[in-house]
């Protein structure tokens, strides 16, 4: 979808040609009904326990749907814990997600039990 589809050029500014069908979930707003789909899916996905996987290329909002899955999941009421290991040491990443020995120094996926861990990268 590109916006010369949807708008005219008049006077500098913008206008549209006809009013947009915007279809609303949460904080998500569309015009797409595969979005809206792949919306409801997610809806009934986070009412059992399954893991999710989220792809997409860079700069698409996957982490926006990862916490409007969390948000109408059964984890809702548990952390979202997100993090991005892309730029950490292998050692370094080991310590943010199990921890140290020490038990005041916890993990971020102990941190996150019973909620949703996301890692972006």
């Amino acid at each position: 979808m590109r916006i010369q589809d949807y708008c005219d050029v008049a006077g500098g500014a913008l206008q549209l040609r006809t009013p947009l069908r915007q279809f609303t979930r949460g904080e998500i707003v569309t015009d797409n009904r595969e979005m809206l789909r792949q919306l409801e899916l997610l809806e009934r996905a986070g009412q059992g326990n399954v893991p999710l996987t989220i792809l997409g290329e860079k700069g698409t909002g996957k982490d926006v749907i990862a916490q409007y899955a969390h948000r109408v999941s059964r984890r809702s009421g548990a952390p979202f814990i997100k993090t991005n290991c892309a730029y950490l040491p292998q050692e370094r990443m080991q310590m943010e997600l199990f921890g140290s020995a020490s038990p005041s120094d916890r993990g971020l996926l102990s941190q996150a039990s019973g909620g949703s861990f996301y890692i972006e990268n």
